[in-house]
């Protein structure tokens, strides 16, 4: 009787050992991460030490109706510091960069960042400033430098006096075109960097300039911006 049990024993261990095993369930697949596309490497002194630094600029893909561009800044020391910035993807923007400017008159360049559209132009500026790479507020603490939308034209205009760095943001109500015959009203309001930022120091005298005159204008003036 014992042998006939161990006998039924080694049998049944021996067929759980030939048994095929289960079919083990996959856990399931997350979303697949987008693409990072490195669009555009450009250079330029950030950090103001003197040399030049390494700007990338990143397409990481849509997140709803925006477009995540990544903007990284890797210094000849090796300090690395990025921002992202949204982009709506209706604009169809293929390239960011528009060139680097002493804006505020901060030590180191400041990133000026185009995005594409045929309804308007605005500006995106970086800057540099506590060993990291931030988006500097236009004059009014907008977050976008607006230069132009449907009949609004817009402007700035930057100079230093008595050691202090200016901007002049000008906004100018036109008739439709620019070829239409006509005066702009122009609405100006100095402000002055101070303290890592841009305040409001003066409201000037609403002026008449020819329609033609101020579509000549450059939005940023006589600003030397390096492609």
């Amino acid at each position: 009787m014992k042998i006939v049990r161990t006998l039924a024993l080694t049998s049944a261990l021996v067929a759980a050992a030939v048994a095929p095993a289960a079919p083990a369930h996959a856990a399931p697949a997350g979303p697949v991460p987008a693409k990072v596309r490195l669009t555009q490497t450009r250079h330029a002194d950030v950090d103001g030490d003197g040399r030049l630094d390494t700007v990338r600029i990143y397409d990481t893909g849509k997140k709803g109706d925006k477009t995540l561009w990544k903007v990284k800044v890797t210094t000849a020391k090796g300090r690395s510091s990025s921002v992202t910035v949204p982009i709506p993807s209706y604009q169809g923007t293929k390239h960011l960069w528009h060139g680097w400017a002493q804006l505020d008159g901060h030590r180191g360049a400041e990133l000026i960042l185009e995005p594409e559209t045929d309804d308007f132009i605005t500006y995106i500026v970086l800057t540099w400033q506590g060993n990291a790479l931030h988006r500097e507020l236009a004059p009014g603490a907008d977050k976008q430098w607006v230069a132009a939308t449907g009949t609004d034209r817009n402007g700035f205009r930057f100079y230093t006096a008595s050691g202090k760095r200016y901007v002049n943001a000008w906004s100018a109500t036109c008739p439709d075109q620019e070829s239409r015959p006509g005066t702009c009203t122009v609405k100006t309001v100095r402000y002055v960097w101070r303290n890592g930022a841009w305040h409001k120091a003066a409201t000037l005298p609403t002026t008449k300039v020819s329609n033609q005159a101020i579509y000549a204008r450059h939005p940023l003036g006589a600003l030397n911006v390096h492609a």
